[in-house]
C-alpha cells in the first residue's frame, strides 16, 4: 500500500486524535511554534516546526503523562499512516 504524505490535513484546537491500539483520545489544545522559520545566506527560507499540546484521557492516562507534545509533521504522519484517527471539531 501506498500512502499519500501530500494530504491536505489542517488541524485545529478542540480537535480529537484517537490511538488506534491504546484507544486513548487525545485533545488538541494549543499549537505553537517550536523553531521559527530560517532564511539561510543563499536565499533558502525553511518553514517553522510548529507542535501541539495534547491533554490524553483513557485508562492508560495518569496525573503525570495527561498532556504531550507532538510535532505537527508528526502528527499528520500518524494520521496518514492510521496510528491515530483524526476526528474534526467542526464534524457533525
Amino acid at each position: 500500500m501506498v500512502l499519500d504524505y501530500n494530504v491536505n490535513i489542517v488541524l485545529k484546537r478542540g480537535d480529537m486524535i484517537v490511538d488506534v491500539v491504546s484507544h486513548d483520545v487525545g485533545l488538541l489544545v494549543e499549537r505553537y511554534k517550536v523553531l521559527p522559520e530560517n532564511t539561510f545566506t543563499n536565499g533558502f527560507v525553511t518553514e517553522p516546526v510548529w507542535g501541539w499540546r495534547i491533554s490524553w484521557s483513557g485508562a492508560n492516562m495518569h496525573d503525570v503523562n495527561r498532556f504531550d507534545a507532538f510535532t505537527e509533521s508528526g502528527l499528520k504522519n500518524q494520521i496518514i499512516e492510521g496510528r491515530v484517527k483524526l476526528i474534526k471539531v467542526d464534524d457533525t
